[in-house]
């Protein structure tokens, strides 16, 4: 599968739905990532994208850290209030 010098368009129509299933989608990324007879270009374009999604994650979570920090205590009291206030 993708081991084409020149993929056609049903090979990227494949590769599109094929992405679009969760799950399938990751087995797929890491054969076309470790497969030594993959097309060069898929294999570069899906590195790109993996780097992209750890820059991501990686700007998300310091971003987001300090806004966790400060509403956790609050979710926390009202998730607390919630409960204190159901009957038993």
């Amino acid at each position: 599968m993708f081991q084409n010098d020149d993929l056609s368009i049903g090979d990227w129509w494949l590769f599109w739905i094929l992405m679009a299933i969760p799950i399938v989608n990751v087995i797929v990324v890491l054969i076309i990532l470790f497969s030594s007879s993959t097309n060069r270009t898929l294999k570069h374009m899906l590195w790109a994208e993996v780097l992209i999604v750890v820059i991501v994650i990686a700007l998300l979570a310091t971003l987001l850290a300090p806004l966790w920090q400060q509403i956790f205590p609050q979710i926390r009291e009202l998730i607390q209030m919630i409960i204190d206030g159901l009957p038993i």
